[in-house]
């Protein structure tokens, strides 16, 4: 998988061009004035500087039908086990913990519209924490495969996805539901980079002081052109402040980027849907 961002090598490259067009700038900074071009070499500079931040932080791209992410370095995409060939004996199932269809911790919940999932480990510290290690999971959600089966059915509402999983969510913890009476306390994500696209995220943190461990779920939605999109972090409470955590999934939710519309075309027959 490609990444995101240019490739190291590609970005040599810019790099190269970049220094060879500041040179013959350089000549002519006299003539368009010091201020306005040292202003342009200090953005350029730090749109640089920005660019190896998310490259030593996150791995490669996940693409999947017009969308891309990068997460952090310390997470692996969990693998679906694969579909046996006609004739064959089914595929051994995977264990709960490593199979991407669950949610993280919970393997009794197997939210709708997974596209990928990655499970890492992330060190741990604190009150109600021993120092050690607790795995940590991202699972990246949509209502694409709904917009594919509206194709053949038409009671199919591809615009509640976000409400549906929110409540599935709700009840698979035991929380209120959210709703016009008991609205959630949803959070406008704010500074976000300049150097990306401008996209409206919300996000919501769940608090599970009770469960063994202690969790946190970091909920984030986002939408364009009637393609939702829900991103879930599941991480032990009390986890080391140096994974850097919330620095790391503010670029992961940077890199985020949705299709321009819904599926135009239902797949072939036999052919899976979703990201998996």
């Amino acid at each position: 998988m490609s990444s995101l961002t240019s490739s190291e090598g590609k970005s040599a490259l810019d790099r190269r061009a970049f220094l060879a067009g500041l040179a013959s700038t350089t000549l002519l900074a006299a003539g368009c004035g010091a201020d306005t071009y040292q202003d342009r070499l200090t953005q350029t500079r730090r749109y640089f500087e920005y660019l190896d931040q998310v490259n030593v932080a996150l791995n490669r791209a996940f693409k999947f039908e017009g969308f891309e992410i990068r997460v952090p370095k310390l997470f692996e995409q969990l693998i679906p086990a694969a579909v046996p060939k006609e004739g064959e004996p089914p595929a051994e199932q995977l264990s709960p913990d490593v199979d991407p269809s669950r949610l993280g911790y919970f393997p009794n919940v197997m939210p709708e519209g997974v596209l990928a999932s990655w499970k890492g480990t992330v060190r741990t510290e604190g009150p109600g924490q021993s120092d050690g290690e607790a795995p940590a999971y991202i699972h990246l959600l949509s209502n694409w495969e709904r917009w594919i089966e509206k194709q053949t059915n038409n009671d199919i509402e591809p615009p509640r996805y976000l409400a549906d999983l929110t409540n599935q969510i709700a009840n698979a913890l035991n929380l209120q539901a959210d709703s016009s009476d008991s609205p959630w306390d949803w959070d406008m994500m704010r500074g976000m980079s300049p150097y990306v696209a401008k996209k409206k995220i919300e996000s919501i943190t769940i608090e599970l002081a009770e469960h063994n461990p202690p969790l946190e779920i970091h909920f984030y939605k986002t939408e364009a052109k009637d393609v939702q999109c829900a991103l879930l972090l599941i991480i032990p409470k009390g986890i080391d402040a140096r994974e850097r955590m919330d620095l790391k999934i503010k670029l992961t939710l940077e890199t985020l980027k949705l299709p321009g519309s819904p599926p135009q075309k239902a797949p072939a027959k036999g052919a899976p849907v979703g990201g998996f």
